[in-house]
């Protein structure tokens, strides 16, 4: 498993990320879903 916590991510002044917490179990396939541009990466 491998698993963030209290993740904050910034693009200058603006706060897009507050607080998120994931966890992924070992062996799933898992995705980020967004349009293009939409901060994925």
């Amino acid at each position: 498993m491998i698993g963030l916590t209290n993740i904050e991510k910034r693009f200058g002044d603006n706060l897009v990320l507050k607080g998120v917490t994931v966890s992924i179990d070992e062996g799933s396939v898992t995705a980020l879903v967004g349009p293009s541009g939409g901060g994925k990466s």
